[in-house]
């Protein structure tokens, strides 16, 4: 298989959370393109038309050009590799195979938007699960020859496409770890990492929540995962990437001081299209202000001092109105319990 690879560093946050997908260059150039996600499920064999709508909010005219390609995750930190395909290999496993798009130059009048069609048919002996594919609209085009592909110095936008292929579908996934960045905290205010595996065949969107409480079991706060939102994804385990997604998520709570000690914070997850699963797991962690607490501590022991110090000063103030030679009467007593002690000990 004859394949030429590009590698375009981004970010999968970019990917599945946020792609709004604005350019902005030096010469004040702002292009986007709506929608930037597409999430769709075929059958083998069907076909599927759409188009992109490409936003030039500049004072001219721009001349764009429409390029598609695969994406694949790397790793854990949210990284994506695009890789173009040759169609002339005929191949016809991937879904930017079964992508079609113009490849002719498309200008976008000033302050105006154009609308790309662009149309996927799935070949019958499409394999089922998860298939990703990104159409870039760049400024420039993708320079492909037989010894290299490669990306001019363009500014370009991306709309991914995730597309889920019937047939025996795997929905699996566990958390593989959820824990916060720091045990002992001086404040409630925590950072937790959660990351999630998909040990199925198609992509899964894990949603849900994360509630934490105190050492009496009240409520402190609730974080919202992927609620509401077409983002977050998880791509099945592939080469270059364990199928393995961390998320991270800050949370601040309410100062008080009776919330001193140790939390819990519980999170479930919801996961799957056709038969919905949940997953959970807690960790703990504790509130400790130190600061607070060695202050408290100070001020306890100059407190123990000085009401001492003062009883002393007292009694020897009595002990002089009453007419006791304060000294000897002091070291009487010394010598005294010095006595009872040897006694004690005897």
């Amino acid at each position: 298989m004859i394949r030429r690879n590009f590698y375009i560093t981004t970010f999968f946050a970019l990917v599945c959370l946020s792609l709004t997908s604005p350019v902005t260059a030096q010469e004040s150039l702002t292009l986007s393109v709506s929608p930037t996600l597409f999430d769709m499920s075929a059958e083998k064999g069907q076909s599927w038309q759409s188009s992109i709508k490409v936003i030039n909010v500049n004072d001219y005219e721009l001349t764009v050009y429409a390029s598609v390609v695969d994406f694949i995750p790397r790793g854990e930190s949210g990284e994506v590799s695009f890789i173009s395909v040759n169609k002339e290999d005929e191949l016809n496993n991937t879904l930017a195979e079964w992508i079609s798009v113009t490849s002719d130059p498309i200008v976008v009048p000033s302050e105006q938007t154009v609308e790309i069609p662009f149309s996927i048919k799935v070949p019958a002996d499409a394999s089922p699960g998860g298939h990703y594919s990104a159409i870039l609209i760049g400024t420039k085009p993708i320079q492909d020859s037989k010894k290299e592909t490669k990306v001019q110095t363009s500014q370009m936008v991306t709309s991914l496409i995730f597309t889920r292929i019937a047939g025996d579908i795997n929905e699996s996934a566990s958390i593989r770890e959820f824990r916060t960045t720091k045990t002992f905290l001086a404040r409630p205010e925590a950072t937790f990492e959660l990351r999630f595996e998909n040990k199925g065949n198609v992509y899964l969107q894990p949603q849900g929540e994360i509630k934490i409480t105190n050492m009496w079991g009240e409520e402190r706060g609730i974080i919202p995962i992927n609620q509401n939102s077409h983002y977050g994804k998880v791509p099945q385990k592939t080469i270059g990437s364990d199928g393995i997604r961390k998320f991270t998520f800050d949370w601040k709570g309410e100062w008080s001081v009776a919330d001193i000690g140790r939390y819990k914070a519980v999170a479930t997850l919801a996961y799957g299209g056709e038969n919905r699963q949940f997953v959970n797991a807690e960790t703990t962690f504790w509130v400790v202000p130190f600061k607070l607490l060695f202050g408290i501590l100070i001020s306890l022991i100059i407190f123990v001092f000085l009401v001492s110090w003062l009883i002393k000063l007292y009694v020897r103030r009595m002990l002089k109105l009453a007419g006791v030679d304060v000294e000897n009467y002091l070291s009487e007593q010394r010598q005294t319990s010095n006595l009872n002690l040897k006694q004690n000990r005897v």
